[in-house]
């Protein structure tokens, strides 16, 4: 344990390192050592001793969650909380507070954003609690934004090699990418809200349409070259793949996703 301007961090050097680092501010030293009796075997702890020297820690090290007391020497719990939601603004905020103070309360929801306050005295299991949920939370969150940044890598990818649309299951046009536009030559105000029939050409007889429609609906993947319209009036075929969305109430594919190539520049 070092001690480093006004706060201490505490590194528990185990088999497997901690995943989160938590920041406990308080300027009774009793209630520091509670809180971190409660965490040290699971957690990397830091611990400061005045709203002050959690302001200088929270610039210098990244936290995942922090315990702020409320009433302190100099800088308060709330001061240290609003600065934590301007420098990290993912850092899981809670208050703790032994007064009844309704009014500093209200101004740390409303400025800093708390996502708890623990009154004193407090019950290590309810903290401890707090805690955990507040922590699986965040990783939650965490992982959904990972998983929308690869989505969105993955849907560029897609953009610049693919013509691609969303359908709903009446063959309104959801969305349509760049590339579908540029080789339709209709721009998305022309396509989106229409029916994809605005495509369609007349390449195929009804038997192709009502197959790929009967293969789709029933939650199968459809794939083939099928040719379509240019604006312009000239055909161009391509290598099309259709992939039905289930609706997770109904059971039953909602949406379409068409994604597709041209195989060849033109014919007819």
């Amino acid at each position: 344990m070092a001690v480093l301007n006004g706060y201490r961090t505490l590194v528990f050097m185990d088999t497997q390192a901690p995943r989160h680092t938590l920041l406990f501010v308080d300027d009774e030293p009793d209630i520091l050592q509670a809180l971190q009796r409660a965490f040290r075997k699971r957690y990397r702890i830091l611990l400061a001793n005045s709203g002050s020297a959690a302001i200088t820690l929270l610039n210098q090290q990244p936290v995942d969650l922090i315990i702020s007391d409320q009433r302190m020497p100099g800088a308060s719990g709330v001061d240290v909380l609003k600065h934590a939601l301007n420098v990290q603004p993912e850092a899981v905020r809670i208050l703790l507070t032994g007064y009844a103070d309704v009014e500093s309360l209200a101004q740390c929801v409303n400025e800093a954003q708390i996502y708890k306050y623990i009154t004193k005295p407090w019950q290590p299991e309810m903290v401890l609690l707090t805690v955990y949920r507040a922590l699986e939370n965040l990783d939650v969150q965490r992982q959904l934004q990972r998983t929308i940044a690869l989505l969105q890598q993955q849907k560029s990818a897609l953009d610049h090699y693919s013509l691609v649309a969303i359908t709903d299951n009446s063959g309104c046009i959801e969305y349509v990418n760049d590339k579908l536009c540029g080789t339709s030559g209709y721009s998305s105000d022309e396509l989106l809200g229409g029916s994809c029939r605005i495509i369609r050409s007349d390449r195929h007889d009804a038997v192709f349409y009502q197959t790929l429609r009967q293969t789709i609906e029933a939650g199968r993947v459809w794939r083939g070259e099928i040719s379509v319209r240019r604006k312009g009036g000239d055909l161009c075929w391509l290598d099309a793949t259709v992939v039905p969305l289930l609706d997770a109430e109904a059971q039953r594919p909602g949406h379409y996703v068409s994604i597709a190539q041209e195989i060849f520049p033109s014919a007819g």
